[in-house]
Protein backbone atom coordinates (compact mmCIF):
# COMPACT_ATOMS: atom_id res chain seq x y z
CA UNK A 1 0.00 0.00 0.00
CA UNK A 2 1.73 2.81 -1.28
CA UNK A 3 1.67 5.82 1.35
CA UNK A 4 -0.64 8.44 1.71
CA UNK A 5 1.51 11.51 1.39
CA UNK A 6 3.15 10.58 -2.15
CA UNK A 7 -0.22 11.87 -3.36
CA UNK A 8 -1.33 14.60 -0.92
CA UNK A 9 2.27 16.49 -0.24
CA UNK A 10 3.98 18.29 -3.05
CA UNK A 11 7.14 18.43 -0.40
CA UNK A 12 7.48 14.97 -1.83
CA UNK A 13 7.63 15.40 -5.60
CA UNK A 14 11.29 15.58 -5.59
CA UNK A 15 11.59 12.45 -3.10
CA UNK A 16 9.35 10.42 -5.02
CA UNK A 17 11.00 10.61 -8.06
CA UNK A 18 13.94 9.51 -7.21
CA UNK A 19 12.37 5.93 -6.38
CA UNK A 20 11.51 5.71 -9.55
CA UNK A 21 14.14 2.92 -10.51
CA UNK A 22 15.44 1.97 -13.90
CA UNK A 23 16.33 -2.27 -13.77
CA UNK A 24 19.59 -3.00 -15.25
CA UNK A 25 19.96 -6.50 -17.49
CA UNK A 26 22.52 -8.43 -16.33
CA UNK A 27 24.83 -10.08 -18.64
CA UNK A 28 24.50 -13.86 -16.11
CA UNK A 29 20.79 -13.51 -16.54
CA UNK A 30 18.47 -15.20 -18.48
CA UNK A 31 15.01 -12.25 -17.92
CA UNK A 32 15.66 -8.78 -15.99
CA UNK A 33 13.36 -7.66 -13.37
CA UNK A 34 11.40 -3.79 -13.30
CA UNK A 35 11.32 -1.72 -9.55
CA UNK A 36 9.53 0.64 -8.38
CA UNK A 37 9.26 1.67 -4.60
CA UNK A 38 7.66 3.88 -2.38
CA UNK A 39 7.30 4.99 1.49
CA UNK A 40 4.84 3.08 2.94
CA UNK A 41 2.96 3.66 6.23
CA UNK A 42 5.37 4.51 9.62
CA UNK A 43 5.69 1.70 11.84
CA UNK A 44 4.73 3.35 14.96
CA UNK A 45 3.47 6.94 13.88
CA UNK A 46 0.13 6.68 12.53
CA UNK A 47 -0.60 9.37 9.58
CA UNK A 48 3.08 10.09 9.30
CA UNK A 49 4.11 12.47 6.32
CA UNK A 50 7.56 11.56 4.73
CA UNK A 51 9.51 14.38 3.92
CA UNK A 52 12.56 15.34 2.30
CA UNK A 53 14.76 13.69 4.51
CA UNK A 54 15.25 10.99 6.52
CA UNK A 55 16.17 11.41 10.11
CA UNK A 56 18.99 9.71 12.32
CA UNK A 57 16.97 6.64 14.44
CA UNK A 58 13.43 6.86 12.48
CA UNK A 59 12.17 3.86 10.48
CA UNK A 60 11.10 3.37 7.56
CA UNK A 61 9.04 1.00 5.29
CA UNK A 62 9.60 0.38 1.46
CA UNK A 63 7.08 -1.07 -0.35
CA UNK A 64 8.87 -2.21 -3.36
CA UNK A 65 7.04 -3.33 -6.80
CA UNK A 66 8.91 -6.17 -8.52
CA UNK A 67 7.56 -7.03 -12.44
CA UNK A 68 9.07 -9.32 -14.82
CA UNK A 69 10.19 -8.79 -18.47
CA UNK A 70 6.26 -9.24 -19.17
CA UNK A 71 5.04 -6.94 -16.47
CA UNK A 72 3.84 -9.10 -14.18
CA UNK A 73 4.19 -9.54 -10.09
CA UNK A 74 8.06 -11.31 -9.66
CA UNK A 75 6.09 -13.19 -6.73
CA UNK A 76 9.25 -15.04 -5.14
CA UNK A 77 11.57 -12.64 -5.89
CA UNK A 78 14.25 -11.53 -2.84
CA UNK A 79 14.58 -7.59 -2.62
CA UNK A 80 17.83 -6.61 -0.85
CA UNK A 81 18.74 -2.70 -0.38
CA UNK A 82 22.26 -2.10 0.70
CA UNK A 83 24.53 0.73 1.94
CA UNK A 84 27.30 -0.22 -0.03
CA UNK A 85 28.36 -3.88 0.67
CA UNK A 86 26.05 -3.40 3.93
CA UNK A 87 22.74 -4.84 3.57
CA UNK A 88 19.88 -3.05 5.63
CA UNK A 89 17.13 -4.68 4.30
CA UNK A 90 15.27 -7.62 2.93
CA UNK A 91 11.98 -8.85 1.67
CA UNK A 92 9.97 -11.02 -0.74
CA UNK A 93 7.90 -10.34 -3.72
CA UNK A 94 4.29 -11.16 -2.79
CA UNK A 95 1.46 -12.33 -4.96
CA UNK A 96 1.10 -8.57 -5.38
CA UNK A 97 4.33 -8.33 -7.02
CA UNK A 98 5.30 -6.24 -3.84
CA UNK A 99 8.02 -6.32 -1.05
CA UNK A 100 7.94 -5.07 2.21
CA UNK A 101 11.34 -3.75 3.32
CA UNK A 102 12.49 -1.73 6.58
CA UNK A 103 15.22 0.14 6.97
CA UNK A 104 16.75 2.10 9.67
CA UNK A 105 18.50 5.11 9.46
CA UNK A 106 21.74 4.89 11.37
CA UNK A 107 24.26 7.49 10.36
CA UNK A 108 24.20 10.64 8.77
CA UNK A 109 24.92 12.34 5.26
CA UNK A 110 23.75 11.03 1.72
CA UNK A 111 22.94 7.88 1.49
CA UNK A 112 23.72 5.80 -1.70
CA UNK A 113 21.47 2.69 -1.75
CA UNK A 114 20.83 -0.14 -4.05
CA UNK A 115 17.87 -2.12 -4.36
CA UNK A 116 18.45 -5.35 -5.85
CA UNK A 117 15.82 -7.93 -6.52
CA UNK A 118 17.13 -11.38 -7.59
CA UNK A 119 14.62 -14.35 -8.91
CA UNK A 120 15.83 -18.05 -9.84
CA UNK A 121 12.84 -18.99 -11.46
CA UNK A 122 13.76 -17.94 -14.34
CA UNK A 123 17.06 -16.83 -13.57
CA UNK A 124 16.45 -12.69 -13.32
CA UNK A 125 17.54 -9.86 -11.77
CA UNK A 126 17.55 -6.08 -11.44
CA UNK A 127 18.95 -3.25 -9.54
CA UNK A 128 18.88 0.43 -9.12
CA UNK A 129 20.50 3.18 -7.38
CA UNK A 130 18.40 5.17 -3.83
CA UNK A 131 19.61 8.87 -2.88
CA UNK A 132 18.28 9.31 0.57
CA UNK A 133 19.62 12.64 3.30
CA UNK A 134 19.53 11.47 6.70
CA UNK A 135 19.73 14.13 8.89
CA UNK A 136 19.84 14.98 12.98
CA UNK A 137 16.52 15.20 14.42
CA UNK A 138 16.05 18.70 16.63
CA UNK A 139 15.55 17.75 20.51
CA UNK A 140 14.05 20.35 22.35
CA UNK A 141 13.49 20.35 26.26
CA UNK A 142 9.60 21.35 26.16
CA UNK A 143 7.84 18.96 29.04
CA UNK A 144 8.50 20.33 32.56
CA UNK A 145 7.42 18.80 35.29
CA UNK A 146 4.59 20.06 38.07
CA UNK A 147 2.76 19.35 40.82
CA UNK A 148 -0.85 18.95 39.85
CA UNK A 149 -3.72 19.41 42.19
CA UNK A 150 -6.63 17.89 40.49
CA UNK A 151 -9.84 19.59 41.52
CA UNK A 152 -11.88 16.80 40.21
CA UNK A 153 -10.30 13.63 41.30
CA UNK A 154 -8.25 14.39 44.46
CA UNK A 155 -7.14 11.17 44.47
CA UNK A 156 -5.16 11.98 41.22
CA UNK A 157 -2.62 14.61 42.63
CA UNK A 158 0.74 14.18 41.90
CA UNK A 159 3.38 15.51 39.57
CA UNK A 160 2.84 15.41 35.82
CA UNK A 161 4.72 16.63 32.45
CA UNK A 162 3.32 19.68 30.59
CA UNK A 163 4.13 20.45 27.69
CA UNK A 164 5.37 23.73 26.81
CA UNK A 165 3.16 24.05 23.96
CA UNK A 166 4.57 27.86 23.02
CA UNK A 167 8.30 26.30 22.82
CA UNK A 168 6.63 23.33 20.47
CA UNK A 169 5.51 25.90 18.34
CA UNK A 170 8.20 27.84 17.97
CA UNK A 171 10.25 25.03 17.42
CA UNK A 172 8.34 24.42 13.81
CA UNK A 173 5.43 21.83 14.68
CA UNK A 174 2.55 24.03 13.91
CA UNK A 175 -0.08 20.85 13.41
CA UNK A 176 -1.30 18.76 15.98
CA UNK A 177 -2.41 15.82 14.48
CA UNK A 178 1.38 15.47 13.50
CA UNK A 179 2.23 15.32 17.38
CA UNK A 180 2.66 11.78 18.70
CA UNK A 181 3.20 10.68 22.52
CA UNK A 182 5.08 7.78 24.14
CA UNK A 183 4.08 6.47 27.72
CA UNK A 184 5.90 3.86 29.41
CA UNK A 185 5.04 0.45 29.73
CA UNK A 186 4.31 0.63 33.58
CA UNK A 187 1.35 3.22 32.06
CA UNK A 188 0.43 1.18 29.22
CA UNK A 189 -0.05 -1.88 31.26
CA UNK A 190 -1.35 -0.24 34.49
CA UNK A 191 -4.17 2.36 32.85
CA UNK A 192 -4.94 0.49 29.82
CA UNK A 193 -3.48 -2.96 29.80
CA UNK A 194 -1.67 -2.25 26.14
CA UNK A 195 1.48 -3.45 25.39
CA UNK A 196 4.55 -1.68 25.51
CA UNK A 197 4.85 1.44 23.26
CA UNK A 198 8.08 1.32 20.50
CA UNK A 199 10.64 3.48 22.00
CA UNK A 200 12.76 6.18 20.39
CA UNK A 201 15.19 5.55 18.44
CA UNK A 202 12.95 3.49 16.57
CA UNK A 203 16.55 1.94 15.20
CA UNK A 204 17.27 0.22 18.77
CA UNK A 205 13.27 -0.55 19.99
CA UNK A 206 12.36 -3.69 20.89
CA UNK A 207 8.49 -3.13 20.93
CA UNK A 208 6.20 -2.86 18.04
CA UNK A 209 3.36 -0.96 20.12
CA UNK A 210 2.18 2.19 17.70
CA UNK A 211 2.85 5.81 19.55
CA UNK A 212 -0.35 8.05 20.92
CA UNK A 213 -1.78 10.34 18.63
CA UNK A 214 -5.16 11.65 19.80
CA UNK A 215 -5.51 14.99 18.38
CA UNK A 216 -7.33 15.39 15.05
CA UNK A 217 -8.01 18.20 12.65
CA UNK A 218 -11.00 19.65 15.61
CA UNK A 219 -8.34 20.76 18.16
CA UNK A 220 -5.29 22.70 17.32
CA UNK A 221 -1.86 23.72 19.64
CA UNK A 222 -3.38 27.05 19.63
CA UNK A 223 -7.03 25.97 21.57
CA UNK A 224 -4.73 23.60 23.73
CA UNK A 225 -2.67 26.29 24.79
CA UNK A 226 -5.93 28.14 25.84
CA UNK A 227 -6.96 24.95 27.86
CA UNK A 228 -3.87 25.25 29.37
CA UNK A 229 -4.23 29.12 30.49
CA UNK A 230 -7.46 28.77 31.80
CA UNK A 231 -8.50 29.29 35.60
CA UNK A 232 -10.40 26.65 36.60
CA UNK A 233 -11.87 23.47 35.75
CA UNK A 234 -15.32 23.04 33.75
CA UNK A 235 -18.38 23.31 35.58
CA UNK A 236 -21.75 21.48 36.06
CA UNK A 237 -24.52 23.35 37.94
CA UNK A 238 -27.40 21.27 38.85
CA UNK A 239 -30.82 22.73 40.11
CA UNK A 240 -30.51 23.04 43.37
CA UNK A 241 -27.39 25.46 42.94
CA UNK A 242 -24.14 22.93 43.69
CA UNK A 243 -21.95 22.01 41.00
CA UNK A 244 -19.79 19.70 39.87
CA UNK A 245 -16.28 19.65 38.49
CA UNK A 246 -16.07 17.94 35.16
CA UNK A 247 -13.11 18.44 32.92
CA UNK A 248 -10.19 20.80 33.74
CA UNK A 249 -9.01 22.05 30.42
CA UNK A 250 -5.49 22.75 31.79
CA UNK A 251 -4.68 18.58 32.06
CA UNK A 252 -6.47 18.51 28.07
CA UNK A 253 -2.26 17.32 27.24
CA UNK A 254 -0.91 16.30 30.46
CA UNK A 255 1.66 13.31 30.35
CA UNK A 256 2.83 10.99 33.06
CA UNK A 257 6.17 10.99 34.21
CA UNK A 258 8.26 8.91 31.74
CA UNK A 259 6.50 9.94 29.11
CA UNK A 260 8.16 11.55 25.66
CA UNK A 261 6.58 13.42 22.36
CA UNK A 262 7.62 13.92 18.91
CA UNK A 263 6.34 16.30 16.72
CA UNK A 264 7.01 17.23 12.86
CA UNK A 265 7.04 20.50 11.27
CA UNK A 266 5.61 21.96 8.31
CA UNK A 267 8.98 21.36 6.36
CA UNK A 268 8.72 18.04 6.93
CA UNK A 269 11.72 18.45 10.44
CA UNK A 270 11.58 16.22 13.27
CA UNK A 271 11.30 17.23 16.69
CA UNK A 272 12.30 14.98 19.94
CA UNK A 273 10.43 16.53 22.61
CA UNK A 274 11.75 15.66 25.85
Amino acid sequence: MYFKSLVRSTNLLSLTALFLLVAIHPANASEKLYIQASVGEHPFLENFEVGPNAFLGDQWIFNIEVLDSDGDPAEGAVVRIYDGKKSVGTGRVQSEGYATVKVGWRKLGALNLMIVATDNDPVSKGQSTLQINVLEPKTINALPKLWVEDEIFPEDNDYYLRPDLELIMRSGCSDITKYWVYQSPKVMKDLWNYPPMATWPFTSTKAKGAWYAHYTNESSFQEELKNQNSIAPRWEVHRDGSKTATTDPRRSMDLQLGSYALCTTSSGGLVIIK
